[in-house]
């Protein structure tokens, strides 16, 4: 399934572009929230930006098809 998702599911063309964008935009949001918390405030870290927390997907998405290939 998770393959299917990365590697299958944007072949379904146009049908498929709005819930592969919500996905990613939530996904997004999450790493973003995540990464604002107080606990990462105490450790010094700053919150991740949108683009950097896609940047990471996308990286994260590619591993995962490697290692399931």
């Amino acid at each position: 399934i998770t393959l299917c998702w990365i590697r299958e599911a944007p072949a379904l063309g146009a049908v498929a572009h709005p819930l592969h964008r919500q996905v990613m935009r939530d996904l997004t949001d999450m790493l973003v929230n995540l990464t604002s918390t107080a606990g990462f405030r105490r450790a010094g870290l700053d919150p991740i930006t949108p683009p950097i927390a896609l940047i990471l997907l996308g990286g994260l998405r590619e591993l995962t098809a490697l290692f399931v290939e």
